[in-house]
């Protein structure tokens, strides 16, 4: 662990192993928690919720920083696991998660992304929210814990405070009242109370109340602590076909060496959703993100879904865009702060473009060439760079795509 993450650790242990853990992307909040749930190994098993997108990273990452018997729940619970990993889904429609076998509550657990509980009307949040208050040791991972205000802290810091505390919280409708700005909306037939923002005059009581529980850093502020490049690897979930798929080129590696073949179907829509969640969740969030892709076909899907997601406005780059217009369309990535995403071709934009204004590349799938990746990689790991720089391969585990970056690592 790095020192800003050995602190997050030691400020958790201090509190009983409670934290709301708000580290800007990309800062290694997985890593944090799992380390805290090790300093408590009579308290297992643990319970981790996360996004169906990124199970399977969370399980890669279990083994990585513990070591122990892990299971990624789909269906039913076995017993002799000491990290049950599911959805939000999973766990609500599954009453046998609701404790862990043989014990009345679950004493270690970590929400990922837990702003998706942030409403607790749902019956999401009805349901985990008892299980968390219960808990002994509580880490809530988030990297935009208030996306539209004060509201949706609420439930959240319910959940991680102390249970000592919990109880001298505010009912929702009160907090609400008290730290929300209420806007009105006219539907026609009726007129709905939005609790939106921080109402001004008692901020200053939220910042307080957060800085009991919550540690959040910036990249900037830790950025002499971080390597200059970092390369991650997002691991999808497959559906049967795609899982079949990995398994078939794989085999029939030697005979693909010369086609321009790689597996790419069924990552896109992951791809897309971990775009949204990281870098649209968040109304205040102006951070920019680089996605390559190889494939023309690719490239169509990964666009049509950037154009569902609100805000997200993106330019897109490949062999099919003339000369002029490729110069416009990365000038505008560069200038218009609202131009956030770049959709670029491996083949056309891997070499001799500056775009630092971004620090984030995404690969949605991957070339033969480990080169060809490090030259694109270089589009942001340029001497005129002042953030850390954060690199995520996207690929589906035990595929082509797995065996392709450990040639990358390689190098």
């Amino acid at each position: 662990l790095l020192p800003y993450q050995v602190e997050a650790v030691g400020f958790a242990m201090e509190r009983g192993g409670r934290v709301f853990l708000n580290d800007e992307m990309g800062l290694g909040k997985t890593a944090q928690a799992l380390t805290l749930m090790r300093q408590y190994p009579n308290d297992w098993p643990v319970l981790v919720v996360a996004p169906k997108a990124v199970l399977t990273q969370w399980e890669q990452e279990v083994h990585r920083w513990i070591a122990s018997n892990v299971q990624t729940i789909l269906t039913s619970w076995n017993y002799d696991s000491q990290i049950c990993i599911c959805t939000y889904d999973i766990f609500r429609a599954n009453r046998t998660l609701q404790a862990p076998p043989g014990g009345a509550q679950w004493r270690c657990v970590i929400l990922d992304e837990s702003h998706k509980c942030k409403d607790p009307s749902t019956k999401r949040a009805k349901e985990i929210m008892p299980v968390v208050m219960r808990a002994d040791h509580v880490a809530l991972l988030t990297g935009t814990p208030a996306p539209a205000g004060a509201n949706d802290l609420w439930s959240q810091l319910k959940m991680v405070l102390p249970k000592a505390a919990q109880d001298h919280m505010p009912f929702h409708n009160q907090w609400q009242q008290r730290y929300c700005v209420c806007k009105e909306i006219y539907t026609g037939l009726r007129t709905i109370e939005n609790w939106t923002g921080f109402n001004p005059g008692t901020q200053t009581e939220v910042n307080g109340l957060l800085k009991t529980m919550q540690m959040r850093r910036l990249k900037t502020e830790v950025l002499t602590q971080l390597p200059e490049k970092q390369r991650h690897v997002l691991y999808l979930e497959a559906s049967p076909g795609a899982a079949n798929k990995a398994s078939g080129l794989k085999a029939k590696f030697e005979a693909l060496r010369n086609k321009d073949e790689i597996l790419a179907a069924d990552q896109e829509p992951p791809c897309v959703e971990w775009v949204k969640e990281h870098f649209f969740e968040d109304d205040n969030d102006t951070q920019k993100i680089i996605v390559f892709a190889h494939h023309r076909e690719v490239l169509d899907r990964l666009e049509a879904g950037f154009q569902k997601i609100k805000g997200a406005t993106t330019i897109r780059v490949d062999g099919s865009v003339p000369g002029a217009q490729r110069e416009e369309r990365i000038k505008r990535f560069k200038t218009d702060a609202t131009c956030r995403v770049a959709l670029l071709s491996m083949g056309t934009c891997s070499n001799g473009l500056n775009m630092t204004e971004a620090s984030t590349i995404l690969f949605a799938e991957m070339t033969w060439s480990p080169t060809d990746h490090m030259q694109a990689e270089d589009r942001i790991h340029r001497v005129s760079q002042t953030n850390a720089c954060n690199i995520y391969y996207a690929m589906l585990p035990n595929s082509l795509g797995s065996f392709m970056f450990r040639r990358l690592q390689a190098k």
